[in-house]
This record gives structure tokens, sequence and C-alpha cells, in this order.
């Protein structure tokens, strides 16, 4: 991080400043935390989405949450997320199974890579 002068600390959080006393402290003062935050920071869009949930699943979410001891939002973003990721591996697994179908000259080899793309579209 940059080095800023006490001129443009206090020009650059006039606000924070103002409001944690720092002007009374001094500039050099432990107490005096000044944040800044460059413009070229990358802030993430969040979108607010109201999910019903059935009774069970909100008492094993609540239950991991208060386990881990975090928010019940930051276990069902954890858990979306794993989702996600389990959801892209098995679709991965599944155009890797279906290339070497296509490529696949033995009758053997074909059979049992029918059988397991089979099971990817409908299931064991």
């Amino acid at each position: 991080m940059e080095s800023v002068t006490a001129p443009q600390k206090k020009c650059l959080s006039a606000h924070l400043w103002a409001l944690s006393g720092c002007e009374r402290r001094g500039v050099g003062s432990p107490l005096c935390t000044i944040m800044v935050y460059p413009t070229h920071m990358p802030l993430s869009k969040q979108v607010r989405r109201s999910v019903t949930l059935p009774a069970q699943i909100d008492k094993q979410i609540e239950t991991i949450a208060r386990t881990r001891r975090l928010s019940g939002n930051r276990v069902l973003l954890e858990l979306l997320e794993l989702g996600l990721a389990a959801r892209r591996q098995k679709e991965k697994e599944f155009f890797e199974v279906a290339e070497r179908f296509r490529n696949s000259n033995d009758p053997e080899e074909v059979k049992q890579l029918g059988d397991e793309l089979g099971r990817f579209v409908f299931g064991e």
C-alpha cells in the first residue's frame, strides 16, 4: 500500500476521521485507524434472494452454523458453492465419457461407456 501523508489521510477519509476522533488524538496515535479504499478495488455485486426451506433442512443449516460458529447465511452460501462446484465436475466427467464413447472403436468399451452415459443421464 502506498504511503499517505497526514493531510492526505484527512482528505481521503474525512468522515471516518471525524467519527473516530483522530483529530483529537493526533495522526500518530495508536488509537487512530484510517481506512483507505483505493478506487481500483473490485466490488462484487450481491443479490438478495428469499428462499423457503423445509424445516428439516433449516434445522441442519442452523446446526452446522452453530457448530462452525458461522451465520446461517454463510453456511447456505458455502453449501451452494459446493453444490455448484460438484455440478460442474459432474458435467465435466459426463463430457469426458461422451468424448471417449464417440472415439471408441472397441464394441465392449462402447457398451460399457454407453451404460455409464445412461447412468449419468437417468441416474443409477
